[in-house]
């Protein structure tokens, strides 16, 4: 099993990357990123997701709500 640190590494990079992906159309004003996609993609459990998902939506300005989390663009820029 991958230690915590490194899912939360990766995890952190992965976000970063999936609404950077997301904003780069210039219409784009809101992204929305679900967690059992992250959990899929970084082969942990869906709860796990779903408690990082949460914490870190909330670090970077977004809402998060119904297993998504919904973050402006401005808001997920200025937090980098």
């Amino acid at each position: 099993m991958v230690r915590r640190a490194v899912v939360r590494e990766k995890f952190l990079d992965l976000l970063k990357e999936i609404f950077s992906e997301r904003f780069r159309d210039s219409d784009s004003v809101y992204a929305t990123v679900y967690y059992n996609d992250l959990a899929y993609l970084l082969n942990i459990s869906p709860t796990y997701a779903q408690m990082l998902l949460k914490v870190y939506c909330r670090a970077v300005g977004g809402r998060y709500s119904g297993g998504r989390c919904i973050v402006h663009r401005e808001d997920f820029f200025n937090a980098l």
